[in-house]
């Protein structure tokens, strides 16, 4: 067996491992923000059922504090509500 494709070998699984390793390592850095978005996702959905006969869904969602929670920016979305 020639060692050109052993070494050749070795240096691609070695390689292919070292890339498993860094997205596995990727995952779990984000996965305790995964988690808390999780369970802010559930208390959020527990929250819009309990109130449901209280408050309507389309007027929760034109309040001012629509963009919280959502990933957009604080100053996104000042303009449409007069602030700013």
């Amino acid at each position: 067996m020639p060692w050109d494709g052993i070494l050749l070998f070795i240096l691609g699984f070695f390689g292919v491992i070292e890339l498993l390793l860094a997205q596995i390592t990727g995952a779990l850095s984000r996965l305790p923000q995964l988690l808390r978005a999780w369970r802010q996702f559930q208390q959020e959905l527990s929250s819009n059922t309990s109130d449901s006969g209280a408050q309507e869904p389309s007027a929760s969602a034109t309040g001012p504090d629509s963009n919280r929670g959502n990933g957009a920016s604080p100053g996104g979305s000042a303009a449409g509500h007069g602030e700013g």
